[in-house]
């Protein structure tokens, strides 16, 4: 399975999966979690398609 988005290059879910185990070995005191949602794409990819969802995706990271 990837573990990386091939549009953004960013790591997905299944990269954090694969290293969770690996946290609490690593950082056992504190962990931080940040999540961010594109509001809007869906209706974006609907009105004016999906390259420009796209585009949407790469400027938000």
């Amino acid at each position: 399975m990837a573990t990386t988005d091939l549009l953004t290059n960013l790591k997905n879910r299944n990269a954090y999966e694969q290293i969770l185990s690996q946290y609490n070995s690593k950082l056992p005191d504190s962990l931080s979690c940040i999540y961010a949602d594109a509001n809007g794409l869906h209706e974006l990819n609907n009105s004016q398609g999906h390259a420009a969802g796209d585009r949407m995706l790469i400027m938000f990271q």
